[in-house]
């Protein structure tokens, strides 16, 4: 039995459904824990029967037992609280299992970041640093494509590298677009700094009065300063051209959206907006990443064609991909989301409790 440890978060409940499609559900079960996901969250998922849900590891009682009966366990992203990394630490030493744990990124930027800064001064996140590197350094693997090099600067650990995907709800093609007489670019995902919005402003304003500048800033709504400063700095550069997306899309009108676009800019500062790169590739967008973001590396790698932030000055930037392009990079999405390669990735995580 594989046992998967995963946060209440927005893409739990496809993955879970998606498992219980291609695999025996019985040799499955889920432990889903925390108060994320927000509205979009299907609560039936916690009613099949392979599935439990407690708003903390600890509240679960039997976690030591699943713990130590599991062939393979997985840790889908890195608890931050120091609660459940003891928790997760005392079972680790008391069964030796092998561990993976499903890099998701802020598991290891944003906590390293807090726990060795600001955390500091607190005595709590001291603690929670050194569990993390105790637990760390015990991992049998990490499924990570693109921050398994990050993680090992930042710590010790003999871990193998594994990646797989998500599940991905594949968007319908369609060239219906509304036509404009400039060029729509999006900048960056969310209303987070690491998009690093204003930078980004700064290379393209050369191209102001030739494009509409679209900045989905829904998330997180709670970042009011900043989203201020992004809209005062677009307004600045692009006057009515620049718009600030502030309310939240459901899906089927994200994906509209998104297909209004020409080109995608993800100026970011560490690996972020993964679903968002995946839907504007299949949808023909040109995009543009930068280096810090090493989800360019893994595409890169895999021939797409994609741009980086260092080339936005060069001539070309306004000119859209040719059709032979954006068929190779949709065809490279649909294999990479196929349940076949989902398969294939993930026989390999579950099987490591019988290496």
């Amino acid at each position: 039995m594989v046992f998967h440890i995963f946060p209440r978060e927005k893409f739990t409940v496809g993955y879970i459904n998606r498992i219980n499609r291609l695999y025996n559900p019985q040799n499955h079960f889920f432990l889903i824990y925390g108060d994320g996901g927000g509205e979009s969250f299907d609560n039936s998922i916690i009613e099949l029967d392979n599935v439990t849900y407690s708003c903390m590891l600890r509240g679960f009682d039997q976690i030591e037992e699943y713990f130590k009966n599991a062939s393979s366990i997985i840790l889908h992203s890195l608890p931050f609280k120091y609660d459940d990394l003891k928790l997760l630490w005392d079972l680790q030493k008391a069964y030796s299992k092998r561990l993976a744990w499903v890099l998701w990124g802020g598991d290891l930027y944003n906590a390293y970041k807090y726990n060795r800064g600001r955390g500091m001064l607190k005595i709590t996140p001291i603690f929670s640093e050194l569990l993390r590197v105790k637990l760390i350094k015990s991992l049998y693997m990490v499924v990570s494509g693109c921050d398994f090099e990050e993680l090992k600067k930042r710590y010790k650990t003999k871990a193998i590298q594994s990646t797989a995907q998500y599940d991905y709800k594949m968007i319908k093609f369609s060239d219906s677009m509304e036509q404009s007489d400039k060029i729509n670019v999006m900048i960056g995902h969310s209303a987070t700094n690491t998009c690093r919005h204003i930078e980004t402003f700064n290379l393209l304003k050369m191209y102001s009065g030739k494009i509409n500048v679209f900045c989905p800033l829904s998330y997180p709504a709670d970042n009011t300063m900043y989203i201020n400063k992004v809209e005062e700095a677009g307004r600045s550069i692009f006057g009515e051209s620049f718009h600030a997306i502030k309310d939240f899309m459901n899906y089927d009108e994200y994906v509209a959206f998104l297909n209004k676009m020409d080109i995608a800019v993800f100026n970011n500062s560490r690996q972020q907006g993964m679903g968002n790169i995946t839907s504007l590739l299949l949808l023909g967008k040109k995009v543009y990443l930068s280096n810090d973001n090493t989800i360019r590396f893994i595409y890169k790698n895999s021939d797409y064609d994609i741009y980086s932030v260092d080339d936005i000055e060069k001539d070309n930037f306004l000119e859209p991909l040719t059709e032979e392009q954006r068929e190779s990079n949709r065809k490279k999405i649909e294999y990479k989301f196929s349940d076949e390669n989902f398969m294939k990735e993930w026989n390999t995580i579950f099987n490591i409790g019988n290496i």
